[in-house]
């Protein structure tokens, strides 16, 4: 089931949660919804330090990006990086194991990180908050 609601040039059509795949259009441009946890189930898990809220991974303009929800959050830190990581349950860093996006941008609310055109998701199986400097994982979040 789905609906399609047209408001002037823009055009939404979205699937049913079950359905997993939601495509915006708004005017030439288009989101497609790779892979989403759900905001409201708090899809990232503490490890370190409190860390909570939703994620998802969209494709936009050919280009892949992950993006934290509103409701994301995690403790303050030093050196704090947003990586995929390789295991569903992260135990260790090295350059094999891992992808670094970037220095998180702020400790609370949405943000964007773009996904290496060359990664591979199906070689990762998390999502990570990562203190560089202390070599702590402050929370991950299952990729499905």
């Amino acid at each position: 089931m789905f609906r399609i609601a047209t408001i002037g040039l823009i055009s939404l059509i979205a699937l049913t949660p079950a359905a997993g795949l939601t495509t915006v259009a708004r005017a030439a441009e288009s989101v497609d919804v790779i892979a989403q946890a759900s905001s409201n189930s708090g899809s990232f898990t503490t490890v370190d330090k409190n860390t909570a809220g939703g994620f998802r991974i969209v494709s936009e303009g050919g280009k892949r990006y992950l993006e934290l929800a509103d409701d994301f959050r995690t403790g303050r830190g030093p050196d704090l990086f947003v990586l995929l990581h390789n295991e569903a349950v992260p135990s260790s860093y090295n350059a094999n194991n891992y992808i670094n996006l970037g220095r998180l941008e702020k400790f609370s609310g949405a943000q964007r990180y773009e996904i290496p055109a060359d990664a591979d998701l199906s070689n990762f199986a998390s999502v990570v908050i990562w203190c560089r400097q202390f070599d702590v994982t402050f929370g991950y979040a299952p990729l499905a």
